[in-house]
């Protein structure tokens, strides 16, 4: 009866960790290399899965990338503004499931 017990909690304990995991949704990765020996990896991965990796960079890998990224986000919701108001382009927002 107590290994069932222990058998309970660790499946209930990967279910939690499963539901938070995808909370977010997932993302489709694609990678094409248009070449004659290219490789084609497609992955369906949840999009937690980038903040989580972003943990596991030494610190000096990402020294001057954050000050780098700081000035290029600003550029992020004047293209999106740009793409609304150009023809025949049109931005959807997908919607939030909670």
């Amino acid at each position: 009866m107590i290994l069932a017990k222990i058998a309970l909690g660790l499946c209930a304990t990967v279910a939690v960790g499963t539901g938070y995991l995808v909370q977010d949704g997932f993302v489709h990765v694609g990678v094409d290399e248009y070449r004659a020996d290219g490789t084609h990896v497609h992955l369906i991965v949840p999009a937690m899965a980038g903040p989580i990796a972003a943990y596991f960079v030494p610190e000096r890998d990402l020294r001057g990338r954050r000050a780098r990224f700081a000035a290029l986000s600003a550029m992020i919701p004047r293209g999106c503004q740009g793409t609304r108001e150009t023809a025949g382009y049109r931005v959807r927002r997908s919607p939030k499931l909670y």
